[in-house]
């Protein structure tokens, strides 16, 4: 049979846990921080890529016919080759926001449990 202080040291060790856990853990504010951030990364990406994309149009339109048609050429290569990296980013972005999300999920969850756990100890070792 365990005894009253091995119960409370175990009830101590478990809130000690609890405490560490609850230290570690992400909150929503530094998750929408870090989503915040992706979003203006790919806004000055945006912004960038379409300086450039003006910047492109502007030399085409003093070029040659053939020079012209070449830089259009090139101009829509980078133009899908960056809207298909704005969208990779996009994905990789959602992708990363779920898996936060799952994340503090996970951890409420087991802080429910761990917090469950703790209260039915406290509760056995009452009298």
């Amino acid at each position: 049979m365990v005894s009253r202080e091995e119960r409370a040291s175990r009830l101590e060790d478990a809130f000690e846990q609890f405490s560490v856990v609850v230290n570690n853990m992400a909150t929503k504010e530094e998750l929408r921080a870090n989503k915040d951030e992706l979003q203006a990364s790919i806004e000055g990406l945006r912004t960038e890529m379409q300086a450039s994309f003006e910047g492109l149009r502007t030399g085409t339109q003093v070029s040659v016919e053939g020079v012209r048609t070449e830089m259009q050429a090139s101009f829509e290569g980078l133009r899908t080759e960056f809207q298909v990296s704005i969208e990779k980013l996009r994905v990789e972005m959602v992708a990363e926001i779920r898996a936060a999300e799952l994340r503090i999920t996970r951890w409420t969850v087991g802080s429910i449990f761990a917090a469950s756990a703790i209260i039915i100890a406290a509760m056995k070792l009452l009298p």
